[in-house]
């Protein structure tokens, strides 16, 4: 699924976080399907390196399983 696809689709984010109990420092993607929700697991250095691996993710993802 490409992001464009997967956006038309789904709510999809990239935002930055500040290091809580939930997150690291940094930028992660999201995607909300309403019942399931898919997020990084990890804060990456910049915004371009978060697209990279959220478009990397959508290379193989079927989309939400519920």
């Amino acid at each position: 699924m490409t992001l464009k696809d997967c956006a038309k689709l789904y709510y999809v984010s990239i935002d930055y976080h500040v290091d809580d109990d939930l997150s690291q420092d940094g930028w992660s993607w999201y995607i909300e399907c309403g019942y399931q929700s898919f997020w990084s697991n990890k804060g990456y250095e910049t915004a371009a390196e978060c697209q990279t691996a959220l478009e990397t993710f959508l290379e193989t993802w079927e989309g939400p399983t519920k």
